[in-house]
This record gives C-alpha cells, structure tokens and sequence, in this order.
C-alpha cells in the first residue's frame, strides 16, 4: 500500500500499486487510475465510477484530485465491510 497526498501535503489515503504501477511512477511519469464498483456489488454498494491521476514529487506520491483519491478509498473500505461481513 502506498500513501497518496494532495498538493498541500495533506495525507488523502493508501492504495495498492502494482510493481509495474510503481515502475511508471518510478519513470517519473503520470499514473492514471480508474476505478469502478464490482459488479456483483452493485446491490450492497451503488454504482461508483472515477478517475484519478498520481505523480511522484520527490519520494511522495501526490495527486491533483483529491476528492476522487478520497471516493476511491472509501469505495475499497466498503467492499471489505461487505466480504468480511459476508465471510
């Protein structure tokens, strides 16, 4: 997991990066990451969609959409309510 900020240095949340994610980040280019609710938790969760972009700024990842970074963090929270309650 990796911790994402906001341009203010504000900590927005951790997301999961591929070895190949970090590599492009590493490259020093812009990572876009788009994200969607599972389809078969439609029904528990909604219908949610989004984008978000990330760049590293020296050793930090930073991102210039906060609200999305945010949506999609709390999306991933909500799925592992539903499959640990679901367990």
């Amino acid at each position: 997991m990796q911790t994402i900020y906001d341009g203010d240095g504000n900590e927005l949340g951790q997301i999961p990066l591929t070895p190949k994610q970090q590599a492009v980040l590493d490259a020093g280019a812009v990572l876009t990451v788009q994200y969607h609710t599972p389809q078969l938790m439609h029904a528990a969760l909604g219908q949610r969609s989004g984008t978000f972009t990330v760049h590293k700024d020296g050793e930090r990842l930073v991102s210039a959409t906060p609200k999305s970074v945010k949506d999609f963090v709390a999306m991933q929270a909500a799925i592992a309510a539903v499959r640990a309650r679901d367990a």
